[in-house]
């Protein structure tokens, strides 16, 4: 099992796409980083005031749905290629084969993580606006928080990478459904929205000042924890979905 994981942890490095979207997330983070210090539209000045700090490493969750679609991608590569086949007999079992994809992107999850918190650090440190930086419980709970909720993604990722197969299908699914689904039900039914997959998702990304700087009208997302329970929860029912086609599906 431990040959299986470390294998699909290769995998996943050394593929140009995997690095061309860590690079699209770090820039992501970084601009967004940028931003929140730079406009003081809905957040005010930077003071550097723990709230402000942990909010501006909440953008690291903000890059989801790129943990999300490497997630896609380790699995429904292998169907577009054709070389889930030969996967399946080297690994018979199925469940087994599942597993391995999950425990390699969740891996991935806590590198995108890191390497996450290391480019808003460089953010605050070239604005100039790091020995102003105050590291506190807030703070920390935001870092804290991100593997965790990234993992999610990725294992989300997986699932429904193995429920549905199609890799272009998948990732264009998923990406309407988020942005503009998710969006379009926020706008007419705020209230039932935020308990939605992606709505709730970025409820784990939603320290204090992040929740306060959303201007009037929008939903509120989830509390914090509430918002990991509901995400999990999806995670779970589209895994057993995913677990129960891998096992009775042609391939």
């Amino acid at each position: 099992m431990t040959r299986l994981i470390a294998a699909e942890i290769t995998k996943i490095v050394r593929s140009r796409t995997t690095v061309a979207l860590t690079v699209i997330g770090m820039l992501l983070i970084g601009v967004g980083g940028l931003f929140f210090l730079i406009d003081d539209t809905f957040t005010g000045v930077f003071a550097g005031t723990d709230a402000q700090v942990a909010a501006l490493f909440d953008q690291i969750g903000g890059a989801y749905i790129v943990v999300l679609i490497v997630g896609v991608l380790s699995l429904t590569t292998e169907f577009r290629h054709g070389t889930i086949g030969r996967t399946l007999m080297l690994t018979p079992s199925r469940t087994v084969v599942l597993a391995v994809k999950l425990a390699a992107s969740s891996v991935y999850a806590l590198v995108f993580t890191a390497i996450g918190v290391g480019t808003v650090t460089a953010v605050l440190a070239v604005s100039g606006e790091f020995s102003n930086a105050t590291f506190g419980s807030q703070t920390w709970r935001s870092i804290a928080v991100a593997p965790l909720g990234l993992i999610l993604a990725a294992a989300f990722g997986v699932a429904i990478g193995a429920v549905v197969r199609s890799q272009v299908l998948t990732i264009a699914g998923t990406l309407i459904y988020a942005f503009l689904v998710e969006t379009l039900i926020g706008q007419f039914f705020g209230t039932v929205a935020r308990w939605l997959p992606f709505q709730a998702l970025g409820g784990v990304f939603s320290s204090p000042e992040t929740r306060a700087s959303i201007p009037d009208g929008f939903p509120m997302p989830l509390e914090i924890g509430t918002a990991i329970t509901v995400f999990a929860f999806y995670v779970i029912v589209l895994a057993v979905a995913a677990v129960t086609l891998m096992r009775f599906r042609d391939v």
